[in-house]
């Protein structure tokens, strides 16, 4: 029996509308977050954060605590005001509102959704 093998490239686009209090998140506070999560530029520390949040939101997942970020409120598009998405903590308990990140917030406009998919074969 012969084994095929496929290399398959995946493109998905997720949009996110992303909130952020820069009282809360000022060049000083991000700038030390950087120094142990992910790397900021001087001249856009604050759109390198929110881009940072962006990649956690895609690669770790919604309604999950995420790397850097904690626990971010969070809420689809279509869903009625004041309603976010539920999160629980690794020990199944729902997060109480103490245990979001402030300042932060994520309308979620498109996650998962959204794919163009292109398939290679690796034959010799």
């Amino acid at each position: 029996m012969a084994i095929k093998k496929y290399t398959v490239e995946v493109t998905r686009v997720d949009e996110y509308q992303i909130e952020i209090d820069d009282a809360i998140y000022t060049d000083d506070v991000i700038e030390q977050w950087s120094e142990s999560f992910y790397e900021t530029e001087e001249d856009t520390r604050q759109e390198d954060f929110v881009k940072h949040l962006a990649k956690a939101m895609t690669s770790g997942g919604i309604k999950e605590g995420l790397e850097g970020f904690g626990y971010v409120k969070q809420k689809h598009d279509n869903m009625e005001a004041g309603n976010l998405l539920t999160q629980y903590t690794s020990q199944s308990k729902k997060v109480t509102e103490e245990e979001y990140s402030p300042g932060l917030f994520v309308n979620i406009i498109n996650h998962d959704n959204d794919y163009d998919t292109e398939i290679f074969t690796n034959e010799k």
